[in-house]
């Protein structure tokens, strides 16, 4: 009698302790409810999340049709749809169709849209992590699938589509928070979603939809063309490149983004409308950032919380805001800074013709030795010869301006800035300007760092140089006229090389 008496002590203590009701039965295996024919009629499939039936560990498996659905799962449970047809949760345009804010759960076979997000994960009193999503279509949301300081989710063969501002984002404010199983049968717009966590070396295929580079390094990401939320991700990276990809897509918010990562090169990208920001980096430090264009984007660059990076070489053009930086970063390598296309407008000005911005004339002071115009690493120059306009090019990463033409002792001449060694090619048309050449640093004599090179069409002539600012000087030989007989260079002297001498009869060289 009295161990029969304390058994049922036991009992009443551990289930108010629990907070169950007393005499409530426990269930040990779970349950499948079918919705909504295992719920009150009339009550919604959220309603029928929170009935007292359904309990952690259960499975509710929601018929087909379509359900306007505004889901709170704050229960460790699995959502199946598909059943007896194609499961569609519609938000009706407002809201989060799916709100998932405990771990452990599962939602597959459902079709999610029409909300202003369609599935949301994240922790909010507690960690939230080992959510499945599987074989799911998202479409027609502003905002597709969001993480947000969750972990270790699991995603498979979801599709996202057309969801207006964003497919996907994940962010976090540690490590475990970017860590996710999402391999490449998760689709953007049918293109595959690369989330790479804890690589060493490797290159990002060109087909990505989404990119995510996570506790990785040696990591290159090149040549995409996305038009995703984030168009690339590095999360704790280091010693990665993100380069020659061009990331445009009107309304979306990121092109590139850097987390918490460090001594990354981001080089020769274009990022152009983006309603948010072209380049992003939070508590990101000692990175380099070149030869990008950014452009009509909300705001061109963003530097939170993030220190020692440079940046250099850059154009940036009617982007609402130019910049954003709270912390201290270098905007120069020490004499070529970035192009800005208000830095007139806030008074900068160039009297010596070198290219750069003789003041500062500060945008959040970060016009340091400003470039009067885009930086292009191929510049075309034209000079006029007989009526006619003639380029010359030159090919090199270095500030290049002024260019002029001294028709009296056949001299080319332009300036140079770099604040890097570097080299530059020269390309001049043989018809007006010929060989041999003297070339001049400065006003003295410098040899070119290879022989110089013709064909029947131009010169080729290459120089080196170490960090500084030149007047740059190629002394060559006049073309009193157009070359001897096979004007147009097809290999024959015919009719056409008659035509274009007729064409320039009586004109001469100013």
């Amino acid at each position: 009698m009295k161990k029969v008496i304390l058994l049922v002590a036991v009992l009443l203590s551990t289930s108010l302790v629990c907070g169950a009701k007393f005499l409530m039965p426990v269930r040990i295996q779970s349950t499948n409810h079918i919705f909504p024919d295992s719920f009150p009629i009339g009550q919604t499939l959220d309603q029928a999340i929170h009935n007292e039936t359904v309990i952690e560990g259960d499975t509710i498996i929601v018929k087909g049709g379509t359900w306007n659905a505004h889901l709170n799962v704050n229960k460790s449970i699995t959502l199946q749809g598909g059943y007896q047809g194609l499961t569609i949760l519609d938000g009706g345009g407002n809201g989060t169709v799916v709100d998932i804010s405990v771990g452990n759960v599962t939602l597959n076979y459902f079709t999610v849209r029409n909300g202003v997000y369609g599935i949301r994960i994240r922790a909010i009193n507690m960690s939230v992590s080992n959510t499945v999503l599987e074989n799911n279509s998202i479409v027609s949301n502003d905002n597709g699938i969001f993480i947000s300081n969750s972990n270790n989710n699991v995603l498979r063969n979801n599709n996202l589509t057309g969801n207006y501002y964003q497919n996907f984002e994940v962010q976090g404010s540690a490590l475990q928070d970017f860590i996710q199983d999402i391999d490449t049968s998760n689709t953007i717009n049918d293109r595959p979603i690369y989330y790479w966590v804890n690589r060493t070396v490797g290159t990002i295929p060109s087909d990505a939809g989404y990119v995510a580079v996570v506790n990785s390094t040696n990591v290159t990401v090149e040549n995409l063309n996305d038009n995703n939320f984030q168009g690339v991700l590095l999360a704790y990276a280091t010693n990665s490149t993100v380069e020659n990809n061009t990331l445009s897509s009107l309304l979306h918010n990121y092109g590139i983004s850097l987390r918490f990562s460090k001594y990354n090169l981001v080089r020769n990208n274009t990022l152009t409308e983006k309603s948010g920001i072209g380049l992003s980096f939070e508590f990101s430090d000692n990175n380099t950032i070149v030869y990008n264009d950014v452009e009509k984007n909300g705001l061109g660059i963003s530097l939170t919380n993030s220190f020692n990076n440079t940046a250099y070489r850059n154009n940036f053009v009617r982007n609402y805001l130019q910049e954003y930086h709270d912390a201290s970063s270098v905007f120069d390598n020490g004499r070529e800074g970035n192009y800005w296309d208000d830095y007139e407008k806030y008074g900068g000005s160039d009297t010596n013709g070198d290219g750069i911005g003789d003041t500062m004339t500060p945008y959040h002071g970060v016009y340091d030795h400003p470039l009067m115009e885009p930086w292009k690493m191929i510049r075309t120059f034209g000079i006029v010869r007989y009526g006619d306009k003639y380029n010359f090019t030159t090919l090199s990463n270095s500030t290049i301006a002024s260019p002029n033409w001294n028709r009296t002792r056949a001299i080319i001449g332009f300036n140079i800035t770099s604040g890097t060694s570097e080299s530059i090619n020269i390309t001049i048309p043989r018809n007006w300007l010929e060989g041999p050449f003297e070339i001049r640093l400065n006003a003295s004599h410098s040899e070119p760092s290879t022989p110089v090179n013709q064909d029947c069409t131009n010169s080729y002539i290459c120089l080196d140089y170490s960090p500084g600012t030149y007047m740059v000087e190629i002394i060559g030989k006049l073309v009193s006229g157009y070359r001897s007989g096979d004007i147009n260079g097809n290999g024959t002297v015919d009719i056409y090389d008659a035509i274009i001498l007729a064409n320039h009869f009586n004109k001469s060289d100013p």
